[in-house]
């Protein structure tokens, strides 16, 4: 077996003089996506999520970048008296490492020297376990190891290489019928570049979620979704659709490259006859094919085969498989965290999540 001789370095969101390398690299690399930019994570270090990081890993098989966010343990009450430690996550949507190998035959050797690279980093930094949400299209889960990965469910996503026609006929039946009514309405799907809808977006969206009894953690204060906007700058968009003036469908879509993502959306509960959801959408699938996009990601559903995949999968009958990789990198540390954990949760009458990884946070 090849013996390997990579390096790395770790690039700070917070450090002004390693955000244009960070851009410069996650750019060059063939076929990349948004969620892998500088800028992405920063939205998510700013919502208090962890710090900004970036690992590249370089050897003569080819690159990695992996983006990601440290959080500090010791800053959940529990744990602050534990010797300092911390964990890493992904920023929320989909990620993990991104590979460019020298060629196809070099990507499985470039992708163990990176893990092995990875975890003698995260083991001389007291970094006890690593969470990725790992990203569908690009099928980055495939040269990970199988014990590490959970996989979720699948997402859906439209191929824009069709002609238009071809799209049509992808549609559903009752999809149709229903952009066909939304146009009799007179519904008008708008992009708002001077971000004038930004409150109602935030407004339709917070009660959306709210209709669909989310989970805390899908919620998110209007300065969040300025941030998207700011930090992303051409590569975000908001789309909002229109009946009589008034904004009754709303949504934020990322684009770069190759793709572009259906990211946070929001509609007005009393309007939902006009059905403007499937015209926005489709607007927006023939929007993208003039912008060269070769992939709108719908994404998938807040639940397995829930109303929002439901909703999703109407307009096309591609899909890709949704994993998370999952590894701990400090086995004692993590079972003396877990074991507190436990400890006060039996003195709290709670229960810990066993499916929730890293289980101390649960």
């Amino acid at each position: 077996m090849k013996k390997n001789h990579g390096v790395h370095e770790v690039l700070i969101g917070s450090r002004k003089q390693d955000l244009p390398r960070w851009e410069c690299l996650w750019q060059d690399i063939p076929g990349t996506d948004i969620y892998f930019s500088p800028q992405y994570a920063q939205i998510y270090e700013r919502a208090g999520n962890g710090a900004a990081h970036c690992y590249v890993y370089r050897s003569a098989d080819g690159l990695v970048l992996y983006p990601f966010l440290l959080r500090r343990i010791n800053d959940v009450p529990l744990f602050q008296n534990v010797e300092e430690c911390w964990d890493i996550i992904t920023p929320y949507g989909y990620g993990g490492p991104l590979y460019s190998a020298t060629d196809e035959q070099s990507l499985p050797q470039l992708v163990r020297g990176f893990l092995e690279s990875f975890h003698t980093y995260c083991d001389g930094h007291r970094i006890v376990s690593e969470f990725a949400r790992l990203h569908p299209l690009l099928g980055n889960h495939r040269m990970l190891p199988e014990s590490s990965k959970v996989f979720h469910h699948e997402t859906i996503y439209i191929d824009l290489r069709q002609s238009e026609r071809e799209l049509w006929k992808e549609t559903r039946k009752g999809h149709k019928s229903s952009i066909k009514k939304a146009l009799r309405f007179e519904v008008k799907v708008v992009r708002d570049e001077g971000r004038k809808c930004i409150k109602q977006f935030h407004k339709l969206y917070t009660e959306t979620m709210r209709r669909q009894q989310a989970s805390p953690s899908y919620f998110f204060p209007l300065g969040f979704f300025d941030d998207i906007l700011d930090l992303l700058g051409h590569h975000a968009s908001l789309f909002v659709a229109l009946h009589d003036g008034k904004v009754v469908t709303t949504a934020i879509f990322m684009h770069y490259g190759d793709y572009v993502h259906y990211h946070f959306s929001g509609s007005d509960e009393d309007s939902l006859r006009l059905c403007a959801n499937h015209l926005l959408i489709y607007e927006v699938t023939k929007w993208a094919q003039q912008q060269g996009a070769r992939f709108f990601h719908l994404g998938g559903g807040l639940q397995v085969n829930d109303g929002l995949f439901i909703f999703k999968s109407g307009f096309s009958s591609k899909r890709a498989p949704f994993y998370t990789y999952r590894r701990i990198h400090d086995a004692a540390l993590y079972q003396q965290l877990i074991q507190r954990k436990l400890e006060d949760e039996r003195l709290s009458r709670g229960a810990v999540d066993e499916k929730f990884f890293p289980r101390y946070r649960a």
